[in-house]
């Protein structure tokens, strides 16, 4: 078996591709000739995916700083290098969550705007709870 000489550049970063795959699936939830539903399902894909990232990625990168691990991975990065990308890029995919305008005034929260923008046309029931930020969808409404 001959083994090639690979350069880490040759390699992608696990942490920044699943980054990098979530910034695709916001992108979804933030154009207007996707569905209603199927917008709020990106959205939900992308809090719950970045939730496990911070609990799983980001807690075993930090852990590795702790333990002093200094090796770089595959693609040429330290932990901590990791860290500091993963860092920038992971807040950065968090506001965008919040703040893309999706041609609504206002609100100022991606999913408000989806919901705001566009539920009466879709005939969706919009329900707020005990007078919480947390709405909810009725699915069974929507025909979008």
């Amino acid at each position: 078996m001959v083994k090639k000489n690979l350069q880490p550049s040759h390699f992608l970063n696990r942490e920044l591709g699943l980054l990098e795959f979530n910034r695709r699936v916001l992108a979804q939830a933030a154009d207007d000739s996707v569905p209603l539903l199927e917008r709020l399902r990106f959205l939900t894909i992308v809090s719950s995916n970045l939730d496990e990232f911070f609990e799983i990625r980001v807690a075993g990168l930090k852990e590795q700083i702790k333990a002093g691990i200094k090796e770089s991975g595959p693609d040429g990065r330290s932990p901590a290098e990791v860290y500091e990308l993963v860092s920038a890029q992971a807040h950065g995919r968090l506001r965008a969550t919040r703040d893309v305008k999706i041609g609504c005034a206002a609100p100022d929260h991606l999913l408000e705007q989806i919901v705001d923008g566009e539920h009466a046309s879709a005939r969706c029931r919009v329900i707020q709870i005990h007078g919480s930020l947390q709405r909810v969808v009725s699915a069974g409404a929507c025909e979008n």
